[in-house]
C-alpha cells in the first residue's frame, strides 16, 4: 500500500462547476469574467476540502462527456411506458434543461480547458465520450479500493452513494458533502479485525479522521438504493418505476409507485426466476391485484432489466466499448498539489485586470 494513495478524493467535477456558477451567476455578468472566477472558486474549494481532511494525498477529478444510456434501444418499451402516463417518453435525463441565456458552448469549452490545465499539472481527470461522471466515480472508486486506497466521493449527486463501500480490511468508500455530511456503510465488522490486522488499524484511523471532521455521519445500505431505483424509478432521470398501480378509487386518475413497504430488499437482481416470482407474487397481493398498470409480466421483466441497466453502477451493466474507454485511464501519479493551478488561474484573472486597466 506504500506506492498507493491511502486517501483519494473523487471530485465530481460537474456538480462542483455548476454549484460554484450558482453562486456567482448573478453577480458576474461578465462570460468571461464568470468562467475566471468559478475557475477560481472551484479551486478555492478543493483545497477548503484538503485542508479538512488532511489524510487525503491524491485527486481524481470526473466529469461528464455524455451518456451511453441514452444510445439504449427502447422502441420495445416506448408504448408500455407512455401506459404509466407519469411523463413523455424521452431519452434518460433529457428531461434536465440548461438556460438559454447562457452560451453552454463556450463555457463548457472553458471548464474542459480547466480540467486540462490540472492534468497538465498533475491531477488525474477523467472526461471521454458517452461516459458519465457517475461511471467514472464508479471506475475509480471501485478500482482504487481494490488496491488498498480509500475514496471520499465529494458531490451531492445522491445516486453515487450506491457506491458507499467498506471492505475486510476496513477499506472504504464514503460519500461526502459539507451541507449533508458523511454517508459510509453500515457494517458489522468485529471488532477484533481492528486489532489484529494494521491496514484495517490504518484504514479505521482515515475514517475516523473524516468523522470528526463531519458535521454528520449517516449509515446507510448501499444496496437499498439501487433496489428502491430500480423498482420507484427516477424521476429526475426520467428513469419510470415499474409496475404502477391504479388508486383504489376507479374514478381516480391517481397512479402509485410500488410501496417502499412492498420492496423485497433481499431480492437477488441478477435471479431472473425471483425477480418473475416477486412481480407474480406482487400481482396477486390485494393492494394490487388487477390495478396494475401494464401487467404483461414479460413487459414488467424487460423494464426491470431497462431500469437495471439504467441506474445500477456494475461492471455487470457496461456495455464493453465503455469499460474498455475506461480502463485507457490510469492514475498520472499519487498528486493532491492544486496551489500551482490556483496560482496560474490568479496570476491569467491578474493579467485581464491590468490589461483592462490601460485600456
Amino acid at each position: 500500500m506504500s506506492n498507493n494513495s491511502k486517501l483519494t478524493l473523487i471530485v465530481d467535477g460537474n456538480w462542483l462547476f455548476m454549484s460554484r456558477m450558482a453562486v456567482l451567476l448573478n453577480k458576474i455578468t461578465n462570460i468571461d469574467d464568470l468562467c475566471s472566477e468559478i475557475e477560481l472558486l472551484m479551486i478555492k474549494s478543493m483545497k477548503i476540502v484538503l485542508r479538512n481532511f488532511s489524510d487525503i494525498d491524491n485527486i481524481v477529478f470526473v466529469s461528464d462527456g455524455g451518456s451511453w444510456r441514452k444510445n439504449i434501444d427502447i422502441s420495445e418499451l416506448e408504448e408500455p411506458l407512455k401506459k404509466l402516463g407519469i411523463c413523455e417518453v424521452v431519452g434518460y435525463k433529457e428531461t434536465r434543461v440548461h438556460s438559454d441565456e447562457i452560451d453552454w458552448d463556450y463555457v463548457f469549452d472553458k471548464f474542459n480547458k480547466f480540467q486540462q490545465l490540472l492534468e497538465d499539472n498533475d491531477i488525474t481527470t477523467c472526461h471521454e465520450h458517452y461516459v458519465e461522471g457517475d461511471d467514472w466515480a464508479w471506475y475509480w472508486s471501485t478500482t482504487l479500493n481494490e488496491q488498498g486506497t480509500n475514496v471520499i466521493i465529494w458531490t451531492k449527486d445522491n445516486d453515487l452513494k450506491q457506491l458507499i463501500n467498506t471492505d475486510s480490511n476496513g477499506c472504504f468508500t464514503v460519500w461526502w458533502n459539507k451541507d449533508n455530511g458523511l454517508f459510509k456503510k453500515l457494517t458489522n465488522e468485529s471488532e477484533m479485525n481492528w486489532f489484529f490486522n494494521n491496514e484495517y488499524s490504518e484504514n479505521e484511523r482515515i475514517m475516523n479522521n473524516i468523522i470528526k471532521k463531519s458535521s454528520k455521519v449517516t449509515d446507510i445500505n448501499p444496496r437499498e438504493i439501487v433496489i428502491e431505483k430500480i423498482f420507484m424509478g427516477d424521476l429526475g432521470d426520467n428513469v419510470l418505476p415499474i409496475a404502477m398501480r391504479h388508486a383504489k378509487n376507479p374514478d381516480s386518475t391517481k397512479k402509485f409507485r410500488i410501496s417502499k413497504k412492498d420492496i423485497n430488499y433481499d431480492i437477488d437482481i441478477n435471479d431472473y426466476e425471483a425477480v418473475k416470482n416477486y412481480f407474480i407474487n406482487l400481482m396477486n397481493n390485494k393492494s394490487y391485484v388487477n390495478r396494475i398498470i401494464n401487467d404483461d409480466i414479460n413487459i414488467i421483466l424487460k423494464h426491470f432489466d431497462f431500469n437495471k441497466k439504467m441506474v445500477w453502477l456494475d461492471k455487470s451493466q457496461y456495455p464493453d466499448e465503455i469499460l474498455n474507454e475506461m480502463k485507457k485511464h490510469n492514475l498520472i501519479g499519487i498528486s493532491n498539489n492544486i496551489s500551482v493551478v490556483e496560482s496560474l488561474l490568479q496570476s491569467k484573472a491578474n493579467d485581464v485586470e491590468d490589461i483592462l486597466e490601460n485600456i
